[in-house]
């Protein structure tokens, strides 16, 4: 009788753990930028380049970049200059050195994570064979208005490293 609650237990805790979800969760085959703004959803568009990442070596550091738009022509970009490889990294206007930010734009104005007012953080959770993978949240405002913000939130992405 143990012997069979063991095999049960092990059968279910196989079951259970390849049905939970993750970062990377998307299309089976295909890049993605997703989060929710403001209770509305943004996935970037499936067309060629709806979501690309690159890394720029400025020589003395890297900047490491992830931006994707959707069908809406809205757009959302990460960039973390000084980027180091995976790991979190703060997106505001308070992290000294060069500011790593979070902006999300639709097609009248946009709102960055640097402006007064603006915080949130991203982690890369992968960044090898040519693919990277992460989280993000962020609370952009107008530059020209600190009152108008945009909530960022539940941001996930993979995307392929352009060439």
């Amino acid at each position: 009788m143990k012997l069979k609650f063991y095999f049960l237990c092990v059968f279910l805790s196989i079951l259970f753990l390849s049905c939970s979800s993750s970062a990377e969760d998307g299309p089976a085959d295909g890049e993605f930028i997703r989060a929710t703004v403001e209770n509305v959803s943004f996935e970037s568009s499936d067309v060629s380049d709806g979501a690309t990442a690159s890394k720029i070596d400025g020589g003395s550091f890297i900047t490491f970049i992830v931006q994707g738009f959707d069908s809406a022509g809205n757009s959302l970009v990460i960039v973390v200059p000084e980027y180091s490889g995976p790991g979190s990294y703060d997106l505001g206007n308070d992290n000294g050195g060069f500011m790593a930010s979070g902006f999300f734009g639709n097609q009248e104005t946009g709102w960055s994570s640097v402006n007064d007012g603006g915080s949130g953080s991203v982690t890369v959770l992968t960044d090898e064979s040519g693919e990277t993978t992460g989280r993000f949240e962020f609370i952009g405002t107008q530059s020209d208005n600190a009152v108008s913000t945009r909530s960022i939130t539940d941001g996930r992405f993979r995307v392929n490293f352009e060439n």
